[in-house]
């Protein structure tokens, strides 16, 4: 008795790309499965985040990795779209979060943004940016800029927040908050290791 052939077509238009699978671990990509609890915007935010640290930064690369990411029923999902559906990354983000958003709960965001702490991988920049997202997702949008800065620091490393002192030729707590972010996207793209008290402070290009 001979097995019939099964036949899986992918729902994206035929992109060309190289993603060869260097200097990062499978541990570090985030995966989504489709679960109520889960954070559709925050996954997309995450991805992008990650992908861009490595330079897969155009379309088909991202659409080439995306689904190594999905899980369970959002793999499903995904298979079932269809062959040719999706001509670019912008609209496979429309297509992922009109799904998604319809069922999956967003997370408290009430408090969210004065319990951040920076990730042991992430960069400054990365820092920055991800702390940037979650207050526009905030009630706080609009927080005096002294308050603003303050909450930023605080999920910072000792050694991180040395840096920026070097950097700022002062106390960070003293520069305005639009200069603590040019101050951190500075530091991550310097392309030198800076050390201080016996560790490495991670830049990009130090990052793998």
């Amino acid at each position: 008795m001979t097995t019939p052939d099964i036949y899986v077509t992918i729902p994206y238009c035929r992109h060309n790309c190289q993603c060869p699978h260097e200097g990062y671990s499978v541990t570090d990509i985030p995966t989504f499965h489709g679960l109520t609890a889960e954070d559709p915007d925050a996954f997309l935010f995450e991805f992008d985040v990650l992908w861009r640290g490595y330079d897969y930064t155009t379309d088909p690369q991202k659409l080439k990795l995306f689904p190594s990411t999905l899980k369970g029923a959002a793999l499903h999902w995904f298979m079932g779209l269809g062959g040719g559906t999706i001509n670019d990354w912008e609209q496979m983000k429309t297509f992922f979060l009109k799904k998604c958003q319809d069922y999956c709960r967003p997370r408290e965001l009430k408090d969210e943004i004065f319990q951040m702490v920076a990730k042991p991988n992430e960069t400054l920049e990365e820092y920055g940016k991800h702390f940037q997202y979650n207050l526009q997702r905030s009630p706080y949008a609009n927080l005096p800029d002294n308050v603003l800065k303050t909450t930023m620091i605080k999920g910072m490393k000792d050694q991180c927040v040395e840096t920026l002192n070097i950097m700022g030729k002062g106390d960070i707590y003293q520069e305005e908050y639009d200069n603590i972010i040019d101050l951190c996207i500075r530091c991550s793209r310097s392309g030198t290791r800076l050390k201080l008290a016996g560790r490495d402070v991670i830049t990009r290009d130090n990052k793998a």
